[in-house]
């Protein structure tokens, strides 16, 4: 007898085991983030000083 297989665009899920280091390093960071409550700054003001400090390319100019 065949199995029938269902289609679906959402791929199964399947637990996955971290790498030692990563979780280790994953693990560090929220500790810090546990001790300091600091969530870091929004998108808004990061892109704010990348544009501040480094403005844009003006495009090529063609010949």
């Amino acid at each position: 007898m065949r199995h029938k297989t269902q289609d679906s665009a959402v791929p199964e899920q399947r637990e996955t085991e971290l790498v030692s280091s990563l979780r280790t390093d994953l693990e560090a960071r929220l500790a810090a983030y546990e001790v300091d409550n600091n969530p870091g700054s929004d998108w808004d003001s990061v892109k704010a000083r990348l544009l501040t400090n480094h403005p844009p390319l003006s495009p090529l100019k063609s010949r």
